[in-house]
């Protein structure tokens, strides 16, 4: 199971955390995530809910002294994109398909009111995740293609902190551009053939061009998540 802090950090945050050597996400040496958990409720560590399945595998959610959303969770995900990076590619465009319906299924029915509202200071309103995701697609799209193509894509560069937006339909017409966009280029994405091109990733190690894809999925999901949990919130706006 893997520690997870379950939030997105903002300007000099995260260099803050890694100068004093705390993990942002690191190994849990226990042998599942129902055993972590009880051993943490042992400490008085007091979770949000049931165990549940999600992207991250099944997780179980609760909060540090500071408020911060952390999850244990099962299995290694560099293993697991490695896996689904080796399907067939049109395994990897049904999963597309599925990711982007889930995804614009939790969009549904907001307002311009709810979409803005933030939820604790410092944390994405609903609008900023769907830039973030558009960002996503448009990133690992790009470095997949890099990758694939023999070229060294320069990652810390191209995640941005802030996303402005004219309106929530302007952001949703934005995410349905990167969606539309993800299925173009994802039908052009070769085999892998265990001599590719690598680029790390912070937590995950190196990736390839099709692990990347998996990457994708994967923190698509997460962030749908995150907007299930603003909208199930205290304090969201009815309307």
């Amino acid at each position: 199971p893997v520690l997870h802090r379950h939030l997105h950090l903002r300007g000099d945050a995260l260099q803050v955390l890694q100068r004093h050597r705390v993990p942002v996400l690191g190994p849990v040496e226990v042998d599942d995530v129902q055993e972590a958990r009880a051993r943490l409720e042992r400490l008085a560590v007091r979770f949000t809910g049931a165990t549940e399945h999600s992207p991250l595998g099944l997780t179980a959610y609760f909060l540090d002294s500071e408020g911060n959303r952390l999850a244990i969770f099962d299995g290694s995900l560099s293993a697991r994109f490695r896996e689904q990076a080796r399907a067939p590619l049109s395994d990897l465009e049904a999963k597309l398909s599925e990711v982007e319906a889930r995804t614009m299924a939790v969009f549904e029915g907001l307002s311009e009111v709810q979409a803005r509202h933030i939820p604790a200071p410092g944390e994405w309103p609903i609008v900023d995740h769907i830039g973030h995701i558009v960002d996503s697609l448009d990133s690992c799209g790009q470095i997949s293609r890099d990758l694939s193509s023999g070229r060294q894509p320069p990652r810390d560069r191209l995640w941005q902190k802030e996303y402005p937006s004219l309106s929530f339909a302007h952001a949703l017409e934005e995410l349905r551009r990167g969606f539309a966009d993800a299925h173009a280029w994802l039908a052009n994405v070769p085999a892998a053939n265990g001599n590719d091109a690598v680029l790390p990733h912070g937590v995950f190690g190196p990736l390839n061009h099709r692990e990347w894809v998996a990457f994708m999925f994967f923190h698509l999901g997460m962030h749908a998540d995150q907007v299930k949990g603003i909208r199930s919130g205290a304090g969201f706006p009815a309307t």
